[in-house]
């Protein structure tokens, strides 16, 4: 087929040293605490990696009988973007894991090709790997990932997406949640998708809503409540983990003695004040303060940025790649 299948493997430190780098590539994992055995993880997420292949030069007739790797048995797929990873998508993960082999099936490209504004995602593609490892692990489980771009399926009606889906991974099911459509123009409902999968012989599996607080957990929910109301508290009970930013350390301001952190990778929250801990890599223990949050209309430099106040004495000149993990607005 065309995608690449690797077992990635790689052994972490104890759970100190997890806590205090959780914004540490796998590399800096690798580097620094190889050979510790109090507390292991072995980490099996398997990538059906497509990236490095011109994709552009297959028609779409290719992808049909391009069984991906034949020796994967009971695939069970998930598709969907994935963006906020949150509880709801947990739920689907431990669906698929009851009846087979989950497989994260994504679709990049939807956004440019349907003409969406461009935004910054909820969770960087590095955070998205280290979320869905903690997750493989919870349940015991490997991860099969893949990837169709977008504006080679979109024109596929839900017959033939079907169709796809069964040539090209010879899946045994499909679980997805309740409001999930698929086909041309989101043709397929959940009602299409048990149909055809009766005609096909796959498991079907629709997992309800999830609701916090009496709302439905979602993707567009938890970026409405970072953007509007900066409610990091409820973003936590919807993510089942604290909401961070990744960006880069890149100096200090005298005159309010503060850090300067910019660069900023993920979807920034409403601007104001936040209870938060600072990670910087290379320095073990976490720093506890409070962050201003700028966006960059309010920023002198013209640019999304965090302020660590009172923390302008820790810079020493060198950029520094820091996690800020939210913990709660100071107005809540």
């Amino acid at each position: 087929g065309l995608g690449r299948v690797s077992n990635l493997r790689f052994t972490q430190g104890s759970c100190d040293c997890i806590k205090a780098f959780s914004r540490s590539s796998t590399r800096l994992y690798k580097r620094r605490y190889r050979g510790r055995r109090d507390y292991c993880i072995q980490r099996a997420i398997l990538h059906l990696d497509a990236s490095s292949v011109d994709t552009s030069r297959y028609s779409l007739g290719d992808f049909y009988g391009k069984n991906i790797n034949p020796s994967l048995k009971d695939l069970i797929l998930l598709p969907g973007k994935f963006d906020a990873l949150h509880l709801g998508h947990k739920k689907l993960l431990e669906s698929a894991a009851s009846i087979g082999t989950p497989l994260f099936l994504t679709f990049p490209g939807m956004g440019d090709v349907l003409g969406w504004k461009p935004r910054k995602p909820i969770v960087p593609d590095h955070e998205r790997t280290r979320i869905l490892e903690e997750w493989a692990l919870s349940l015991g489980i490997s991860i099969v990932f893949d990837q169709l771009q977008f504006n080679q399926i979109r024109a596929l009606s839900p017959e033939q997406f079907m169709d796809l889906l069964v040539s090209r991974y010879s899946a045994s099911g499909v679980v997805c949640g309740f409001n999930w459509r698929f086909g041309f123009k989101a043709q397929g409902t959940t009602d299409t998708l048990q149909s055809l999968a009766a005609e096909r012989d796959l498991k079907v599996i629709v997992v309800p809503s999830l609701s916090v607080q009496n709302e439905t957990i979602s993707s567009t929910r938890v970026r409405r409540i970072l953007s509007e109301e900066g409610d990091v508290s409820t973003a936590k009970l919807m993510l089942g983990r604290y909401y961070k930013l990744f960006g880069t350390l890149s100096g200090a301001l005298e005159k309010d003695e503060s850090l300067v952190i910019d660069q900023i990778e993920n979807y920034l929250p409403k601007s104001g004040l936040y209870e938060a801990c600072i990670q910087m890599e290379g320095r073990v223990a976490p720093l506890w303060g409070v962050v201003r949050i700028q966006e960059c209309m309010q920023s002198e430099t013209g640019q999304d940025r965090i302020l660590v106040e009172g923390a302008s004495h820790l810079y020493c000149g060198t950029s520094l790649p820091v996690t800020v993990e939210l913990r709660r607005r100071c107005d809540e």
